[in-house]
């Protein structure tokens, strides 16, 4: 007997087992099961019908399946004569993950030749983002065991209160933030603000105060090139104000500030200057990143991701919007975006193209100047400058609440507001 037909004995035996009870689709739709594993038109027909029907409480049975497939009594009938018993329906679906497997990476294989052949060496990178994207597209979803909802909750319960999954939330740069936020497990997080109000200074002190507590946080710089970079986090390190040094002008002491403040840099700040690129090769860092033990990923900003497909800035965002949230159900790790905001007509503050961010993120931020209570004179003399961290949305905590803290502008750091 030819593969062929080996494969559409599995398939005939898979719905045969599904006629015979119940259970079995459970099973199937347990280890991820779809009607695209089949190979046939009649048996995809037959699979969708029975799976319709089992989701929507109705029987499933022979007379149904042949009347709304338009199949012949026979063909079903001998689906269930191969099926022998339905305890083998496990072994018949892993076998036909395989085939369907198999069907998936021959397909992957073909468009990756076709694609080789029509990009230049200088565009090499776009072929291996396709690559790690494209591998990960094709990967079946693990098995899902069936629990009833007292089971399940039950078990969050227990999982949520044991030590080592609080070990596992990661903290905001300022104790005030954790405070009025929470901590955060695996959640989408775009932070907006107008240009120059410490966005990028806020998520080099994140990395900061995480690596501190012995946890490793990459950040994407699309924006900021990496000799910019090294001076914030050298003004943060110390604290000092590198005016002097890019000026040429820099004292002795500042100079062995600096160079002790550069080599006191944790390793678990990853840092990478990646510049403008394209949606699929961003992801592709993502996950390089998270194989590297990344435990949060940084993106600035979105206004350098690139995307291909799109139209316009709004389909761009939405299409953006919608593969960080993927990546944060793949990676199952907090994804914080740097997002540019604008002025509507009214002049209020606002995320640019923001009606599909608002939709798919956890949490919206907006980093602004508060001009009520900046200008303040402190103890020592200096005015103060307040920022605010507006929390307008939180899926799982308090929102339209703000956070003021004091922002160093010499420093690049942010402090509690006392």
């Amino acid at each position: 007997m030819s593969k062929l037909d080996e494969r559409q004995k599995t398939e005939r035996a898979i719905i045969g087992c599904m006629l015979l009870e119940d259970k079995p689709i459970d099973i199937f739709i347990g280890m991820g099961g779809d009607e695209t594993w089949f190979s046939g038109q009649q048996t995809r027909r037959v699979i969708r019908e029975i799976v319709s029907r089992y989701s929507n409480n109705k029987v499933v049975g022979s007379l149904e399946v042949e009347r709304n497939t338009d199949s012949d009594s026979l063909w079903v009938e001998g689906c269930i004569d191969i099926a022998v018993t339905p305890a083998h329906v496990e072994h018949y679906i892993t076998v036909l993950k395989g085939y369907a497997a198999l069907d998936r990476a021959r397909s992957m294989a073909d468009s990756l030749k076709a694609l080789a052949g029509s990009t230049d060496p200088e565009s090499y990178a776009e072929v291996m983002s396709w690559i790690d994207n494209e591998t990960q597209r094709i990967q079946f979803p693990d098995r899902q065991e069936t629990k009833s909802l007292s089971e399940g909750a039950a078990e969050w319960v227990e999982e949520m209160t044991k030590p080592e999954s609080h070990q596992r939330l990661l903290d905001w740069p300022l104790e005030s933030i954790t405070r009025t936020i929470g901590r955060l497990d695996s959640e989408v997080v775009w932070l907006c603000s107008m240009p120059s109000q410490g966005k990028t200074s806020l998520a080099t002190q994140w990395l900061k105060v995480l690596a501190g507590q012995g946890l490793i946080a990459s950040l994407a710089s699309l924006e900021t090139p990496m000799n910019k970079m090294y001076q914030r986090l050298i003004a943060q390190n110390a604290p000092m104000n590198t005016f002097n040094l890019r000026q040429g002008r820099f004292t002795k002491d500042e100079l062995e500030k600096a160079r002790a403040a550069a080599k006191q840099l944790s390793p678990n700040m990853r840092i990478s200057h990646v510049g403008r690129m394209t949606l699929d090769r961003l992801l592709s860092w993502a996950r390089a990143e998270h194989r590297a033990g990344s435990q949060m990923l940084i993106i600035d900003n979105t206004r350098w991701i690139k995307v291909p497909r799109a139209d316009s800035r709004v389909g761009e965002v939405a299409e953006i919007s919608t593969r960080i949230k993927e990546i944060r159900d793949e990676l199952m790790i907090p994804v914080v975006m740097l997002h540019h905001s604008r002025l509507d007509a009214h002049g209020k503050e606002d995320a640019s193209w923001s009606s599909d961010i608002r939709r798919d993120t956890d949490i919206m931020l907006f980093l602004r100047k508060n001009e009520e209570l900046s200008g303040v004179v402190s103890p020592y003399g200096a005015p103060r400058l307040c920022s605010e961290l507006y929390v307008e949305k939180n899926r799982d905590g308090d929102s339209a609440v703000g956070v003021m803290m004091e922002f160093n502008k010499k420093h690049l750091l942010f402090h509690e507001w006392v």
